[in-house]
């Protein structure tokens, strides 16, 4: 319903700054009920040419966190470059930092994250010596997912194995030395049919799906370190905003 006033306040405007402050509502009503795509979108819809510098700061802010609470990373870097470009107060600059080093980390542009990241720590005069930056930006070792696949067409069952799941590789060894063998033992013994249509068959199904599995094994472990590495540097920026505000 509130957002329902707010668009109303919106039309009944006649001018710019009302119909800014209308929508910048309206969006907050959206994301304090987790609606970040449509906080998103009612953003967009202010026209900054003629606002103060504080108020587009602040809509550009919001939509970049909206941006960023959706999953949109992209959008998200392109408002925060936007704010570094058109704001001339340094702090409201800074007041962006942590939000801009989530969001690089997302987009695993982690070098320029880690740049960001000694800029921060300088703003909020946070003390670190060099070997607890060292660990805290210690990237994820990730794997090839090309080269899981790779493997596994050279040695079925080693693509699983290089993405660390061991008993997987061995599993689909011997599925597919099995069926292997019984196609030979089939073509042995004239049984041509059963040996192309069972045995052949299925060893080439598990041939060719172990090395898709491989890659998605090897894709999904990256995943994982990548969400551990973004939440461990989360985590620690979350709790500087808390003891700095």
């Amino acid at each position: 319903m509130a957002a329902l006033e707010y668009e109303r306040a919106f039309y009944y405007s006649h001018d710019n700054l009302s119909r800014c402050e209308a929508l910048l509502k309206k969006s907050y009503c959206y994301k304090s009920s987790g609606d970040y795509e449509k906080g998103a979108q009612t953003l967009q819809r202010i026209g900054l040419s003629d606002m103060p510098d504080s108020v587009q700061y602040n809509v550009r802010y919001e939509h970049a966190l909206d941006c960023f609470l959706s999953g949109n990373y992209e959008e998200t870097d392109n408002l925060l470059m936007q704010i570094n470009y058109y704001t001339k107060n340094k702090t409201l600059i800074n007041n962006c930092l942590f939000l801009d080093i989530l969001n690089k980390n997302e987009l695993q542009k982690w070098d320029e994250a880690d740049s960001v990241f000694y800029i921060y720590i300088k703003a909020k005069n946070i003390s670190m010596d060099s070997d607890s930056i060292h660990d805290l930006l210690r990237k994820p070792k990730l794997l090839n997912p090309k080269t899981a696949k790779i493997l596994s067409y050279i040695i079925p069952g080693s693509g699983q194995m290089y993405t660390g799941h061991i008993f997987r590789g061995i599993s689909s060894i011997i599925l597919q030395g099995s069926f292997a063998t019984y196609t030979f033992y089939s073509f042995k013994n004239s049984y041509y049919l059963s040996g192309l249509l069972t045995g052949f068959g299925i060893f080439q199904m598990l041939y060719f799906g172990g090395a898709k599995y491989a890659y998605y094994l090897a894709e999904r472990e990256n995943l994982k370190k990548i969400m551990l590495y973004n939440s461990k540097i989360r985590e620690f920026i979350l709790k500087q905003e808390k003891i700095n505000n």
